[in-house]
């Protein structure tokens, strides 16, 4: 089998995941664009109605507004039936090719490429669709609204079209900075014996390695644990100045991007777990 064979077999399966995801990022812009109107208008329709609900002047005002509502929520059910996704068919394949990364992986160790090469595969994490509890939702027994920026990391990853890549990395950090936050807030930690004055311009700042350690020493019970987590604090800190390449301009690596993003969602992981939650 030839090499243009293989590329036309990839580049057509490409092409309708292109296809599909540009139809569905279309809808999910409209639908989220309605969602954001109905979200900031309703409090000001309760409001009117708690305050001139019996008036006759603003009666017809109100009925209109509920009308329009209402016609929305029979427009998009009327088309529910129609046209809804076929989400378990898309789960299916979605982790069937994530096997095959996992498995492209294994192989390429085993029949490694002859020569210099820059090519390299790394293992694909499963998408979070797989059955078991996501770590967005795991993370939202801390923080609701820390549950929902978690879950926008793969949103962000693989709902999007332009520049993917960038919006999940800033996701990710949004994420570790939302974390620590919830784990060790900066007047807890300045209380505790892991925080110094600084002899900056900002003698009160507290620096991410603070808050890490006092947050592995606050929240961590089991002693391997403690150990593990500690032990890759170096190397977390560094891969965090990785992430701010989602501020940098021009063009984004996306294998080294995607490597970042899946080390750092991993540690988060493992972090989930010796919390326990």
């Amino acid at each position: 089998m030839n090499p243009d064979e293989i590329r036309r077999a990839f580049e057509e399966a490409e092409n309708n995941v292109r296809h599909l995801q540009n139809q569905y990022v279309q809808a999910a812009q409209a639908l989220g664009q309605m969602s954001s109107v109905l979200y900031s208008t309703k409090p000001y329709w309760l409001q009117l109605a708690a305050q001139s609900g019996s008036n006759a002047t603003v009666l017809p005002i109100l009925e209109s507004g509920k009308a329009t509502v209402t016609q929305v929520t029979h427009s998009l059910a009327s088309i529910q039936p129609e046209r809804q996704p076929p989400l378990d068919t898309l789960h299916s394949i979605s982790l069937t090719v994530s096997f095959f990364g996992s498995h492209t992986a294994a192989t390429s160790s085993l029949l490694p490429l002859n020569g210099n090469t820059q090519f390299r595969v790394e293992a694909i994490p499963v998408p979070e669709f797989s059955g078991e509890k996501t770590l967005a939702e795991r993370f939202a027994t801390i923080d609701e609204a820390l549950g929902k920026v978690c879950a926008e990391i793969w949103e962000s990853l693989y709902g999007t079209v332009a520049d993917p890549e960038r919006s999940a990395l800033f996701m990710i950090r949004q994420t570790w900075d939302h974390f620590f936050e919830c784990l060790a807030p900066d007047s807890e930690v300045r209380k505790s014996s892991f925080w110094t004055l600084k002899s900056d311009d900002k003698p009160e700042m507290v620096t991410r390695e603070e808050r890490f350690k006092f947050a592995v020493d606050r929240h961590v019970k089991n002693p391997q644990n403690k150990a593990l987590l500690l032990a890759a604090c170096s190397q977390m800190l560094e891969l965090y100045q990785e992430l701010n390449r989602a501020h940098k301009r021009g063009e984004i690596d996306r294998t080294k991007a995607r490597r970042s993003l899946n080390s750092m969602y991993s540690w988060l992981v493992q972090w989930a777990n010796a919390l326990g939650i």
